[in-house]
C-alpha cells in the first residue's frame, strides 16, 4: 500500500485543482467523487478523491493574524516621541536629528532622487518637504492617521531598497511613493506640536533640516558617481534596509 501520508497530500490537491468558481452552477454537486491515477515508489495506484470540486481557501484570513502582529509590534519603537522641546524655529533644525529613522529615511530619498537623476533631482526631495509639510498640519490640528509609526519604520526600508536596488521609476511614480511616506513622517512630528505660531517655526525648522538632509544625500551621490563608487550608493541603500530592520524588530 502506499504511503498514507502521500496518499492524504494527493488526496487533498486533488480538491483543489478546480474551484466552484470555474465551474458551472450545478456541476459541483452532480460530481461526488473523481478517481486519480498516481505513481507511487510500489507502483501505479487509483486514489478517489471525495469532493474533489470546492470553495478556494481564503489564505488572507490565515496571514491577517501575521500582518497584525507586524503592524503592531512596532508599537514600542515609537520613533518621533519625546524627541525634546517642538517650540522653535531652532528646534525643528535639530529635531530631525534625533531620530535615525528621519534622518536615514532623508537621506535614502536624496540618494534615489540623484541616482535617478532629471527632474527626479529636485522632483522628489521638493515633493517630500511640501507634503511633509501638510501632514505636520494636519497632525496639528489633531486629525489623526492610523499605523502611523509602522508605516514611518516601513520608509526607511523601502526607501534603502530602492537605492539598494537602483530602482528607475517614472518621476511620478516616484513621487507617489514619496507622497506617502511623506505625510506619515509630518504628521507623527506636527502631532506633538502646539497649535501656535511657534509650532510653525518648529515645523519650517524641520521642513529646512529636512531639505538639508536630501541635500546632503543628493551630494553624496553626486560625489560617488564622480569617482566612479556607485556601489558605495547601493551599500547605503544595504544598510538603511538593515536599519530598518532593526527598528523594526526593536533592536535599535
Amino acid at each position: 500500500m502506499p504511503n498514507p501520508s502521500r496518499r492524504a497530500g494527493l488526496m487533498e490537491a486533488g480538491a483543489h485543482v478546480l474551484t466552484r468558481a470555474q465551474i458551472m452552477d450545478g456541476i459541483p454537486e452532480m460530481i461526488h467523487d473523481i478517481q486519480i491515477e498516481a505513481t507511487f515508489p510500489d507502483g501505479s495506484k487509483l486514489v478517489t478523491v471525495d469532493n474533489p470540486i470546492r470553495r478556494r481557501t481564503n489564505h488572507m484570513k490565515r496571514l491577517l493574524p501575521i500582518v497584525t502582529f507586524l503592524t503592531f509590534a512596532t508599537g514600542p519603537a515609537m520613533a518621533h516621541v519625546g524627541h525634546g522641546a517642538t517650540a522653535s524655529f531652532i528646534a525643528g533644525l535639530g529635531h530631525p536629528l534625533a531620530g535615525i529613522d528621519h534622518v536615514m529615511a532623508m537621506l535614502m530619498v536624496g540618494l534615489w532622487a540623484a541616482s535617478n537623476g532629471g527632474r527626479a533631482l529636485w522632483a522628489w526631495p521638493a515633493v517630500f518637504v511640501g507634503v511633509m509639510f501638510f501632514g505636520g498640519v494636519i497632525g496639528m490640528q489633531d486629525i489623526s492617521l492610523p499605523f502611523v509609526e509602522p508605516v514611518i519604520l516601513t520608509s526607511v526600508a523601502v526607501l534603502g531598497l530602492l537605492v539598494a536596488l537602483a530602482v528607475d521609476l517614472p518621476v511620478a511614480a516616484g513621487a507617489a511613493i514619496i507622497t506617502v511616506f511623506a505625510l506619515f513622517h509630518g504628521h507623527a512630528h506636527g502631532s506633538q506640536v502646539m497649535q501656535t505660531v511657534s509650532g510653525v517655526e518648529y515645523m519650517a525648522g524641520f521642513a529646512f533640516a529636512t531639505a538639508a538632509l536630501h541635500l546632503f544625500g543628493i551630494g553624496f551621490a553626486k560625489a560617488m558617481a564622480y569617482f566612479k563608487l556607485r556601489s558605495a550608493i547601493r551599500m547605503a541603500g544595504v544598510l538603511c534596509v538593515l536599519a530598518g530592520a532593526s527598528l523594526f524588530a526593536g533592536i535599535i
